[in-house]
């Protein structure tokens, strides 16, 4: 799988030495995972025409499998683990090196002295091609006694001793891990093409997995660098809330609430019949979160008793040709959090190797946000077959492309499945959907929405009598949605 670490890889040696041409050999070729979190790959074949894939054989086993590296900045031209960068003629492939050619070769501290697994090997270009198996067969050979040279320069220890002393010390330069990288001195500002000194190391290994949300507002050097790669500038990636000051803007994200309401073709659904819980759902808008109008919105009007119950009930419900129908709200949402371009919750469910997802059967944005506006063109990338992948999935690309478009709320809404709440704000909160254990001391009025996703409605929530004889948190949140809008009696007038 070619993951971010390696993406980052790749966009070094595209920002820093420019290639003309980036060789990728491969023993099995880039691919993403089954759910397409890693379409880095992809991503890079159609904005990268420079990209070529060349199948390697056994010689040249280059193994992405190992950590990737991160050049932080230029050298002559680059060869990583899993990249090469040809900034030579088009037919010299940068993969070799030569003591006699001022280039280096790099390697790391692990369990062994020196590894050069963990590397990369530098070189002026100039290499025939036809030769370079050979000349890769050499480094091999000769690798183990140019790092024992430089080990035994570093120890003071004299060929007495069994080293070799023809290489300098020069010639082999160490790489530094994230964290080494972190604690060294600043080097000029990465908004430029960084200049590294001759002696600086030339590259950082990363060997834990990095996702984008680890660098958007961390202040170490590597997560500066990894903003200049990944966006293109190294300040940080976050939302920002408006004041009331802004004039562009409103300030505040309207108080309307929206209720989407469609055509409904799964096997459980009462085609088209508003429910006690969507009439419980309409009235904790109006009289619990305090919207001042709710908007129904679809391609169907709905019918039913509650439905001509909601229509009589107030002026502020108008019919139109988005809380989710089946979320009840269980407090107001603050100011404070109204006061961002747009605010969603992530899902609870392990999506493979996604890092987090997006249920936004709560969503708030201002008028025209930016965040809506990506979100609708990612729907260009439509899996028909996967309803997830857009609904769940790509709403969490986008805040990962544009976090400072979204502000992230925990609190928004919690979603209850199978008789289990999942509150996001649990360290422990993605797990896997057929994970049955209850969340310890959770409780209703902790969150701003519950969301029940299945089975709908909970039993509970069926009809006003079934939440008077309720004892669950769903029948307590009827109670108190029915006390908030006055409708009390209900609980008692219906069998």
């Amino acid at each position: 799988i070619f993951r971010f670490e390696n993406h980052l890889a790749l966009l070094s040696a595209l920002r820093i030495f420019k290639p003309i041409r980036i060789v990728v050999h491969y023993r099995e070729p880039p691919r993403s995972d089954s759910l397409r979190y890693h379409s880095w790959w992809e991503e890079l074949r159609q904005s990268v025409p420079t990209l070529v894939l060349r199948p390697a054989g056994s010689e040249l086993d280059m193994a992405c499998e190992r950590p990737v590296t991160v050049f932080p900045g230029p050298v002559s031209s680059l060869s990583s683990i899993f990249e090469h960068a040809s900034t030579g003629a088009p037919a010299a492939i940068v993969s070799a090196f030569s003591a006699q050619q001022r280039a280096f070769l790099t390697a790391t501290k692990t369990h062994i002295p020196i590894d050069i697994s963990q590397g990369m090997i530098v070189t002026q270009s100039g290499f025939d091609e036809t030769t370079l198996k050979t000349k890769l067969f050499d480094i091999l050979n000769t690798t183990l006694a140019l790092f024992k040279s430089m080990h035994c320069s570093k120890t003071n220890r004299s060929s007495q001793d069994g080293c070799p002393q023809y290489t300098s010390r020069e010639s082999v330069r160490e790489c530094h891990t994230a964290g080494e990288f972190n604690s060294r001195p600043q080097l000029s500002p990465l908004s430029r093409l960084p200049i590294v000194p001759v002696h600086a190391a030339p590259c950082v290994v990363l060997r834990q997995p990095v996702f984008p949300r680890d660098i958007w507002g961390k202040d170490t050097k590597f997560a500066e660098l990894a903003r200049w790669l990944f966006y293109g500038a190294r300040k940080k990636r976050l939302v920002i809330p408006a004041s009331g000051f802004h004039t562009s803007v409103p300030p505040l994200i309207p108080n309307i609430h929206h209720m989407v309401w469609t055509r409904s073709n799964l096997p459980w659904a009462d085609k088209e019949r508003f429910s006690f819980l969507h009439y419980l759902s309409a009235l904790s808008a109006l009289y619990v979160a305090g919207a001042s109008t709710l908007l129904v919105h679809g391609d169907v009007e709905p019918w039913g008793e509650w439905w001509e119950r909601l229509l009589k009930l107030s002026t502020k419900t108008r019919t139109t040709l988005d809380p989710d129908r089946d979320v009840i709200w269980t407090g107001r949402v603050p100011v404070s959090i109204r006061r961002y371009p747009a605010v969603a919750c992530p899902d609870w469910p392990r999506y493979g190797e996604w890092p987090a997802s997006f249920n936004l059967g709560v969503l708030m944005a201002r008028p025209g946000a930016e965040y809506l506006r990506r979100l609708l063109a990612s729907f260009r990338f439509y899996k028909d077959e996967e309803w997830s992948f857009n609904a769940i999935l790509m709403p969490y690309k986008v805040y990962e492309r544009n976090p400072e478009l979204l502000y992230v709320d925990h609190l928004l809404q919690t979603i209850c499945f199978m008789g289990i709440c999942h509150p996001t704000w649990s360290p422990d909160y993605i797990r896997p959907l057929d994970d049955k254990r209850p969340v310890d001391n959770f409780r209703w009025w902790q969150t701003r929405s519950l969301h029940f996703t299945f089975p709908k409605p909970p039993a509970s929530l069926a009809s006003p009598a079934a939440a008077r004889r309720g004892t669950d948190m769903a029948a307590q949140v009827a109670r108190m949605v029915l006390r908030a809008a006055g409708q009390a009696h209900l609980l008692d007038s219906h069998t």
